[in-house]
């Protein structure tokens, strides 16, 4: 089923720990199926008085037939980098491009900071 993945707990490693090396107030998974995956850090909405920033950056990866909508801060994350001279979003574990390739294939992902 192309829906097995969105619970497994590679993805959910990969969330946390985006997360955890971005600082995310929130991040929300949202699938051609219209499940949704949410995760809300209350210390972020709690040390800012507001869940998340306004400030989106639109990166579009020719290779992934596909588009992230991927907060500012993402970019700051170890595991995420944007590359300006190759225009290509980066993810720097090989395991970690391997979910994201699975998962924007049927979906979008959406990461709010």
């Amino acid at each position: 089923m192309a829906t097995k993945f969105w619970v497994e707990e590679d993805l959910q490693f990969f969330l946390d720990k985006l997360m955890e090396e971005s600082g995310a107030g929130r991040i929300h998974f949202s699938c051609k199926n219209d499940k949704v995956f949410d995760i809300i850090t209350a210390d972020l909405v709690k040390r800012t008085g507001k869940p998340y920033t306004m400030e989106m950056v639109d990166i579009e990866y020719h290779r992934l037939h596909g588009r992230y909508w991927v907060w500012e801060q993402a970019l700051k994350s170890k595991f995420v980098k944007w590359d300006p001279v190759e225009n290509k979003l980066l993810v720097r574990d090989e395991a970690l491009w391997n979910i994201l390739l699975k998962v924007v294939e049927y979906s979008h992902l959406i990461i709010i900071f």
